[in-house]
């Protein structure tokens, strides 16, 4: 499923039809988690032009023009912050586009790295694109912490593991 992400300096934002594909996806989310990780609360690197797939864990909106989502890829989380304002579309547009996307499915996003105002490392996506519908529902998650201080999410992560078994067997 390659889920990755690459980043390359760009002094400008990508033109549209750059579009966040498979192919333009090398690096894995864990290592682009590692590469950012260390910016500070609120900083933002629109210098950056960072491309990203992975799975829709979680979405969440906080306003009409303001939608949250949870990628997913390697078992590492990112958040993507969707704001129409970097999106380069119309709102309606935008509400259309992000009114179809779905928990599980997997999607390229580009854009820039920063954090949010509270912290967490998101990517601040100027372009997104539905790679693969789920066809299937996620179960819902039923979150905790384990003793080692990272979520878990009780039926995903039965579920994930079997995905990696499955995949890891041998032919």
């Amino acid at each position: 499923m390659g889920e990755s992400a690459t980043e390359t300096p760009s002094p400008a934002a990508p033109p549209a039809s750059a579009a966040a594909d498979a192919q333009s996806v090398s690096k894995n989310v864990p290592d682009y988690v590692k590469q950012f990780l260390g910016l500070l609360d609120g900083e933002h690197k629109p210098e950056w032009t960072v491309s990203v797939a992975g799975r829709i864990l979680n979405k969440r909106s906080s306003l009409v023009k303001l939608l949250f989502y949870d990628l997913i890829g390697e078992g590492v989380k990112v958040q993507v912050m969707a704001d129409a304002k970097n999106s380069g579309l119309s709102e309606p547009e935008f509400a259309k586009l992000h009114a179809s996307i779905k928990r599980g499915d997997i999607v390229g996003v580009q854009g820039f790295p920063g954090k949010s105002k509270k912290g967490e490392l998101s990517i601040f996506p100027t372009h997104f694109q539905v790679l693969s519908p789920c066809l299937h529902m996620l179960p819902r998650q039923k979150g905790s912490r384990c003793k080692e201080g990272r979520d878990t999410y009780d039926e995903y992560d039965c579920w994930w593991s079997n995905c990696k078994t499955f995949h890891n067997s041998p032919q």
